[in-house]
């Protein structure tokens, strides 16, 4: 990973919402958006003023329906303090996030329990959706979070049916999305296929399968960025 890349700002999330079923992926990116703005405004206060109009550009949310049923979603969650009714006509769309990610104001001892794991904030670049799609942010911050870079090999070798039952995508909609993170080259499969295993007691047939390594690469986001970018 390059030094430019390193210090690139980072929105970090705690792996339990990652791993989540009751975060949808349009909701997740949304919470992400807020951190960044939390963050991009110093810290200083859990109320964020934005215009709707130009969140739901940002995160390229179609409808205000779409954006609002995320809100309540992340008000449900407790991820936020906001319950929304109605979006409102010509003032700023105030929300104010749970700041239990923010050490300084948490403390350390209640959040050890917590880990995180964080990507560079140009993910949340209206173009990078539009390219990659909620699911597939959903999905590099998911691989992320199993992924100990401090071993030499590092991968996520999560099945796919525990991606189905921690993210609450469908097989066919996690693999549609696995394909556009490898043409976009941000994640790298290593496939593995059944393996004989010998025989069991009844001298019948066993194979073993391995689960798929996902490697996630952090340098090709920027890149794509970049290329994005024009």
């Amino acid at each position: 990973m390059t030094t430019k890349t390193k210090k690139m700002f980072q929105i970090q999330i705690a792996d339990k919402i990652i791993r989540s079923p009751q975060i949808d992926c349009v909701t997740f990116v949304l919470y992400a958006k807020l951190i960044q703005l939390y963050r991009l405004r110093g810290s200083q206060s859990d109320t964020i003023e934005i215009d709707h109009a130009a969140l739901k550009y940002f995160l390229n949310i179609k409808s205000n329906q779409k954006l609002k049923t995320a809100i309540n979603t992340l008000y449900n969650a407790k991820l936020i303090r906001t319950k929304i009714d109605t979006l409102p006509k010509n003032q700023p769309l105030q929300i104010e996030i749970n700041s239990f990610f923010d050490l300084k104001k948490a403390g350390k001892t209640k959040e050890d329990r917590f880990s995180y794991t964080q990507m560079p904030y140009i993910l949340l670049d209206r173009r990078m959706i539009e390219t990659l799609g909620h699911a597939g942010i959903r999905l590099l911050y998911y691989f992320e979070s199993y992924i100990n870079r401090t071993k030499t090999f590092s991968f996520c070798f999560t099945s796919l049916e525990t991606i189905q039952k921690e993210i609450g995508l469908s097989e066919n909609t996690i693999l549609k999305y696995i394909g556009i993170l490898k043409k976009n080259k941000l994640i790298s499969v290593k496939k593995h296929k059944l393996e004989f295993a010998g025989y069991d007691e009844y001298d019948t047939v066993c194979f073993t399968k391995y689960n798929n390594h996902y490697i996630v690469d952090i340098e090709n986001i920027h890149k794509l960025y970049e290329k994005l970018k024009g």
